[in-house]
């Protein structure tokens, strides 16, 4: 019998692991309360799957603070900025969350939830300035998305992006006290967001600061480095932008190496403007009144992207900054490729026959988990397959992958034990069975 289990004493059996992304996905953005919900009506996830072959989403949300040393976390509700009486992006509502959760369950798409904060001052995240206020605020914040990622199943939950000055050593019995309390009330995967650089008082990647990554389940890094040096110049031959950012990433797969934990892109992305390649991160000169389209600058970003990253054993996935749940009035000159050359790249990296493969098994254990389950004891609960495992079998020796007979779910939940079990690690089980595919494959005779 195949089990999914945390803590089971059984013989481990693990499959044998494909090259292709275990996590392959899009930032899915929205910057009105009700954004997803209109992303539901439009098909914006339909669309994702059916034109990238993405099967994740991390649902990217966004809370604001008056400056970077203040500790007002809080969404905006007004359409307001409360320091300029200018408009502003109103924040996803928990409805909306929900809604968007829904419409990606409908298409197949696995979720992280991803929340940011931002500054109305318009200083970046990266610099803002933490103190004692400033963190239980933040606490109270990630505790509330934390418990609705938990009750709505969602398999991943980003703690931070960005927080470039907040991550620093001194501040690292903080975040171990955080990731404890998330992980009392969620039982998905975690992981941080890290950027590729850091501040001008704090100079190299925020990546290699960190000390607490051996607390989460990946490792994140957001990753925007430039391929020219200046807005004006052309696209470098490929073999020499690879070269720019070989150091870079070395650096990353050390950090793999040394922390034990697979890496994930977490934003990874390049406006579709001219002069982008100097400046990805750069999301203002989207919105410049001569800003002029580059399709073809995207494009080659995209690629050397992919060059750079693909068949890494240590690279489990990568989420392309962005897919619009409402299509801006910058999208020719914006992050998102859809119906732009781009959206090639990802497609072709995306749909490979074990990505397929692993779609097909995603959506097998989605099912069952709708289906209901029935209880086998001893905290194990079996549900059939409703493709047929036959099927699934077959499909898996097709590809190199291996599977075995008569499969169930084995889900050790604090309610049924009182605690997690011993051995679990960062290998957690959903506290009442929700997340999915996010434990360790066991082998029972």
């Amino acid at each position: 019998m195949l089990l999914l289990s945390s803590g089971c004493a059984e013989e481990v059996f693990t499959p044998q692991e494909p090259p292709e992304l275990r996590f392959a996905g899009f930032c899915y953005t929205a910057y009105q309360h009700d954004a997803f919900r209109q992303g539901a009506a439009r098909g914006a996830l339909q669309e994702l799957s059916e034109r990238t072959h993405a099967r994740w989403v991390a649902i990217s949300v966004f809370e604001y603070q008056s400056t970077a040393s203040s500790a007002d976390i809080a969404p905006n509700t007004s359409g307001r900025n409360p320091l300029t009486g200018e408009p502003w992006a109103t924040s996803s509502t928990e409805e909306d969350i929900r809604a968007a959760v829904a419409d990606a369950r409908r298409h197949g798409l696995a979720c992280m939830l991803k929340p940011h904060v931002d500054c109305y001052s318009g200083e970046w995240r990266g610099s803002i300035r933490p103190d004692s206020a400033w963190f239980r605020a933040y606490t109270a914040m990630l505790l509330r998305y934390a418990r609705l990622a938990q009750e709505l199943g969602i398999e991943m939950l980003c703690i931070g992006t960005e927080l470039v000055t907040a991550t620093q050593p001194q501040y690292t019995t903080f975040w171990e006290r955080l990731i404890d309390t998330v992980r009392r009330v969620y039982g998905g995967w975690l992981l941080y967001a890290a950027n590729w650089e850091g501040t001008p008082e704090l100079p190299g990647p925020e990546f290699v600061r960190i000390r607490f990554w051996h607390r989460l389940d990946f490792v994140g890094v957001n990753f925007y480095p430039p391929l020219t040096s200046a807005p004006e110049e052309p696209p470098p031959p490929m073999e020499q932008a690879l070269g720019r950012w070989q150091r870079l990433v070395e650096a990353i797969a050390e950090l793999a190496r040394a922390v034990g934990r697979p890496v994930i892109l977490a934003e990874v992305g390049c406006p579709s403007v001219e002069g982008a390649l100097a400046a990805p991160w750069d999301w203002r000169r989207t919105q410049e009144p001569n800003a002029r389209a580059d399709l073809h600058a995207q494009e080659f970003y995209y690629e050397a992207v992919r060059s750079a990253f693909q068949g890494r054993p240590w690279l489990a996935g990568i989420f392309w900054w962005e897919w619009e749940s409402i299509p801006s009035r910058t999208e020719l000159t914006g992050y998102t490729p859809r119906g732009k050359p781009a959206e090639r790249v990802v497609r072709e990296w995306f749909r490979s026959p074990r990505s397929a493969l692993l779609r097909r098994e995603l959506a097998d254990v989605v099912a069952i988990l709708r289906a209901g389950w029935t209880s086998s004891g001893q905290g194990a609960r079996t549900a059939p397959a409703p493709r047929g495992w036959a099927a699934v079998r077959a499909d898996a020796a097709r590809h190199g992958i291996p599977h075995t007979s008569a499969p169930a779910l084995c889900c050790s939940s604090e309610r049924e034990h009182g605690a997690v079990p011993h051995g679990c690690s960062t290998a957690r089980m959903s506290l009442e069975c929700r997340a999915v595919p996010q434990h360790r494959w066991h082998m029972r005779g």
